[in-house]
């Protein structure tokens, strides 16, 4: 009849439903005992009741590890023995995503009834080492179990005698703190009992002891244990070596040693020595190419007034070119000739300054001062690549562990701390970003360069001015000559303390309204200081680029717990 519906298909479905859960434990009985070492060891009794239903035995599920604060703790389970009924019996025991597994039973034969499996195992890392006391913090049945546990017993021996000072018992779902425990502490152990526990109730214990008995891991067996149970910390380490490895192998030059010279290298001009020094063209390099461009007779700098506002007047510089690049001048040279000169035969850095094309032009000449080394066989590849790369893999990898974060929190259930597991990859950028600067290496012949750009540059800082005077009587333009080296160097304030005391003159290739008749090296030096200022700006603008007994206890917190079932 339609709209009804017969009572024995509603019988049906209860009885379907009912056999379902129709097995039930009688009884959980754990036994710990604690050792000095912060170990113990475990003797679970679970004696189940089958009833009329067949089954080959039960599986049981213990978590292993923990997470406090994005960091895995690995507790190390070591399955001991198991047995059913005192005897011994097959099974099968596996880790898997921070479980322990153990299967009971005959995959050939079927049991009903009363059945008492046992399973002995010992937790290394069982003892958790708080700031103030030490505690045994352990999920008794754990709170998995979809069937009813008839009654839970704990008991522990006290660990030489030595009695708890505190004692606790939860009971209920995961997370709830009922207490309806019955805690007996006996002349030498403790006893822990609670009543009926309904499916996915479970009893949990915590037990607490004054520091002093139970020996805490040392630092190395920590730090091992740590990397053990958190691999992705492997990461950095790993990253570490291999770019140590990587410096080691291509990126340490080979090793020549420095005697201070008096004269630069032969065939090495003053911006090359510098980029050889720091391997990176930097601004004092440039400038330093532009001095030994004017000394040279190619261009003059020009100091000048404008703009007179009331009592002041704004300084304005001017290159003036005075000839053309001849066969003498190296590819770079020449191009930073023509980056200056690209409008006419005079440029102000005033309009410099604002020519959108200077900036592409100025990284020309750093490119084709790098490939110029290169290709004289100072260095196997271009310094200012080879950091590029090992930057860019840094940022790549860094950008990457931040951008994928959340895909990995979905994915592996992180928690409120698994920020901490990107730490890993992120410290591995950083290790990149470190070692970049580090890993452009010199072939031979530039190490031997940098061996003679060296000791000239000891010269510079030793040198005393006696020395300086004789060689200046024999060499008139040695103060010019040396110079754009000095610069290169960031020595030119040293170098030019040295002729404080010697007569120069006055270069044809710089003029200044406001060098007065007493010329001297500190008076040039002080105007081309500010002619040299206006220029970098230019140049600078183009640069490439706890515990349960506190009260924070809970049914399933702790070690131990899980669940299982059936088979």
């Amino acid at each position: 009849m339609r709209g009804k519906c017969p009572k024995w298909i509603f019988l049906s479905f209860f009885l379907f439903f009912a056999s379902l859960r129709a097995w039930e434990i009688r009884s959980f009985d754990v036994l710990l005992i604690p050792q000095k070492d912060g170990s113990f060891l475990v003797k679970e009794n679970i004696l189940v009741d089958f009833g009329n239903e067949m089954h080959h035995g039960i599986y049981r599920e213990i978590p292993t590890r923990i997470e406090e604060g994005g960091i895995k703790i690995d507790r190390r389970f070591k399955v001991l023995d198991v047995k059913k009924d005192n005897e011994k019996v097959p099974y099968r025991k596996w880790f898997h995503r921070g479980r322990l597994v153990v299967k009971i039973g005959d995959p050939h034969r079927l049991v009903s009834g009363l059945n008492l499996y046992q399973i002995f195992y010992k937790v290394r890392r069982g003892v958790d080492f708080l700031e103030d006391h030490d505690e045994i913090y352990w999920n008794v049945t754990g709170n998995e179990w979809r069937v009813p546990i008839r009654s839970a017993s704990f008991k522990m021996p006290y660990p030489d005698g030595i009695k708890p000072f505190a004692v606790r018992c939860f009971t209920g779902r995961y997370g709830e703190r009922n207490e309806n425990c019955d805690i007996q502490q006996l002349e030498n152990s403790l006893i822990v009992r609670s009543g009926y526990l309904p499916p996915l109730n479970g009893m949990t214990v915590a037990v607490g002891f004054k520091k002093g008995f139970f020996k805490k891991p040392g630092f190395l067996a920590g730090f091992f244990w740590f990397l053990g149970d958190n691999v992705l910390f492997f990461i950095p380490l790993l990253v570490f070596g291999f770019l140590f490895w990587k410096w080691k192998v291509g990126g340490r030059d080979p090793e020549e040693s420095v005697v201070v010279r008096y004269e630069p290298p032969e065939g090495i001009g003053p911006a090359e020595a510098g980029v050889i020094i720091d391997e990176r063209v930097d601004v004092r390099d440039i400038s330093a190419l532009l001095l030994d461009l004017a000394r040279r007779g190619y261009l003059r700098i020009i100091e000048t007034f404008s703009e007179k506002f009331l009592f002041f007047e704004k300084r304005e510089y001017l290159i003036e070119k005075l000839k053309s690049p001849d066969s003498s001048l190296k590819s770079y040279e020449v191009q930073m000739f023509w980056a200056i000169f690209a409008n006419g035969n005079e440029v102000k850095l005033s309009e410099l300054r604002k020519d959108i094309g200077f900036v592409g032009r100025i990284n020309g000449v750093r490119r084709s001062l790098y490939k110029y080394l290169v290709k004289e066989g100072y260095f196997p590849a271009r310094p200012d690549k080879v950091r590029g790369i090992y930057r860019g893999i840094g940022v790549g990898i860094m950008v990457i562990s931040v951008a994928g974060f959340p895909f990995f929190q979905l994915l592996t259930g992180g928690g409120p701390f698994g920020f901490i597991k990107m730490l890993p990859f992120l410290l591995s950028g950083v290790l990149f970003l470190i070692f970049a600067p580090f890993m452009p290496r010199k072939t031979r012949k530039g190490a031997r360069a940098h061996a003679e750009i060296a000791g000239f540059r000891e010269f510079f800082r030793r040198v005393e001015a006696d020395r300086i005077k004789r060689m200046a009587e024999e060499n008139p333009d040695l103060f010019y000559d040396y110079l754009p080296y000095t610069l290169a160097f960031g020595l030119e304030d040293r170098w030019s303390e040295l002729f404080a005391n010697i007569g120069i003159s006055q270069p044809s290739w710089y003029a200044s309204h406001t060098i007065t008749e007493s010329f001297s090296s500190q008076v040039f030096l002080s105007s081309l200081g500010r002619s040299l200022s206006a220029l970098n700006t230019a140049f600078t603008s183009t640069r490439s680029g706890g515990g349960g007994i506190g009260g924070g206890g809970f049914s399933g917190g702790g070690g131990g717990g899980g669940g299982g079932g059936a088979w």
